[in-house]
């Protein structure tokens, strides 16, 4: 499993919350990026470089339901690192990397899903393991978050010396009030 950076994109969360304020500024295209890492954009094709990844999220087939509280499904979502590119036209990933071959490992369901790193451990543990998804659950309780990461069958995964590259895979994300951590899906 590639090396967790406390300074990631993802080390509190900022994976979702990057997806939320996509859809309240009307915007399709986020991209997080990691500390000592670039992501560079030339003739629509997003380039990495450095020494750790990028969230690409992706709104536009993603709805939203206006309840009391927030939901949000079909988030697409890439991550990509050193020697990856992503065609934004085509959401094509161009990995610098072989195939992924699946460890069958079992699915991480975290506890903390705005904790450090947790939403990177959840997609890497997800694409080795041999289930469709797995559900992350805020520490908050009221209202508390889930998070939930699905594999599609066009999901992608690659991986070499520690580094993955990612492609189409979905996040929905909802809020709700109570305990959900008993009711996990």
């Amino acid at each position: 499993m590639s090396v967790f950076h406390l300074y990631s994109f993802d080390a509190r969360g900022r994976f979702a919350r990057l997806a939320v304020a996509m859809q309240q500024a009307g915007k399709q295209w986020g991209f997080g990026v990691d500390e000592d890492t670039a992501l560079y954009i030339v003739n629509g094709i997003a380039s990495v470089v450095g020494n750790s990844g990028v969230w690409i999220i992706d709104l536009s087939a993603a709805t939203f339901i206006n309840e009391e509280y927030f939901r949000m499904e079909n988030i697409e979502v890439a991550y990509l690192t050193e020697g990856d590119a992503f065609i934004l036209e085509t959401k094509e990933l161009l990995p610098g990397k072989p195939p992924l071959i699946p460890s069958n490992d079992t699915v991480y369901s975290s506890s903390d899903i705005f904790g450090p790193n947790e939403g990177i451990k959840s997609i890497f543990a997800l694409v080795n393991a041999d289930t469709v998804s797995s559900v992350g659950l805020s520490y908050e309780l009221d209202p508390t978050a889930q998070v939930t990461f699905r594999k599609a069958s066009n999901t992608e995964a690659y991986f070499k010396d520690g580094k993955y590259a990612i492609g189409r895979l979905f996040m929905d994300i909802s809020t709700g009030t109570g305990d959900r951590r008993q009711t996990k899906n």
